[in-house]
């Protein structure tokens, strides 16, 4: 129960945090697993922060990915994530053109 709703909660292996399921993703787990909630017990998920709307603002909210799969159909054992402390340089982004570059917006006329 949360409040005085009754509200599905996703807990995680080895994680002492918990997630309330919302509509949405519940409905991206059932569409990986199935409408049985029982049967999501020790499926894999990846969770992601998308932009969502809230009360009628954009705000970042938590999202239910698919696990990443290998050529075989099942899922991949780790996702690695290359950082800069494995020996490889970030891309830096690139320094926009002088505004002199950019084309006027005059309409010739």
């Amino acid at each position: 129960m949360v409040g005085s709703e009754r509200k599905l909660v996703l807990t995680f292996q080895g994680k002492k945090k918990s997630m309330i399921c919302n509509k949405t993703n519940a409905g991206r787990i059932a569409y990986l697993y199935g409408d049985d909630t029982d049967g999501w017990t020790g499926r894999e998920i990846v969770l992601t922060s998308e932009f969502v709307e809230y009360q009628g603002k954009t705000v970042k909210g938590l999202r239910i990915k698919p696990p990443p799969t290998r050529s075989n159909g099942k899922p991949a054992a780790k996702q690695n994530v290359v950082t800069q402390k494995d020996g490889y340089a970030l891309s830096e982004m690139k320094e926009s053109a002088p505004v002199a570059d950019l084309p006027s917006d005059e309409i010739p006329f």
